[in-house]
């Protein structure tokens, strides 16, 4: 029972520290990077394989380049769902399976600084991958069922 009790402390205390560094723009974790082709264009991706890095995502990123963004890599596929705590920028986001097809995207907003009830964005059915993307990149490249990324450089 005591080391139920310890793993069960040791773990709030991660998700704690975890959680307090998503809430710092100066705590914002060292990403990889990866190139992916999609719809005939690079992509140059920031890599967030972490569950902290995850976490953390595009929070307090004030710009991107086009083509420019970042995926977030799943051990395996299921429903992903996002939201956009502490981002500065409008985002698009699309949710790709195991074999890297286009599963849904959608169009997201700047939520306010500290609102609670944050909308969230899920993927129609299970997804290995997100990516992040300058708001309206998915839209003005008119993905498909069949649109697939291909990795160029693997993180």
């Amino acid at each position: 029972m005591r080391m139920s009790s310890l793993l069960f402390l040791v773990f709030v205390t991660f998700a704690g520290v975890a959680w307090a560094h998503a809430d710092s723009r100066e705590q914002r974790p060292r990403f990889a990077h990866a190139e992916v082709r999609l719809a005939g264009q690079l992509l140059k991706l920031e890599v967030a394989d972490t569950d902290l890095k995850r976490a953390y995502g595009l929070m307090f990123v004030e710009r991107l380049k086009p083509n420019s963004g970042m995926i977030f890599i799943f051990e395996s596929e299921r429903i992903l769902s996002f939201w956009m705590k502490n981002t500065l920028i409008p985002l698009s986001i699309a949710y790709f399976d195991v074999e890297r097809r286009f599963v849904n995207s959608y169009e997201m907003s700047p939520e306010v600084m500290g609102k609670k009830d944050l909308k969230s964005y899920p993927s129609s059915r299970a997804a290995m991958y997100a990516i992040e993307l300058p708001a309206g990149w998915f839209l003005k490249h008119k993905l498909n069922s069949s649109s697939r990324f291909e990795w160029v450089k693997r993180p």
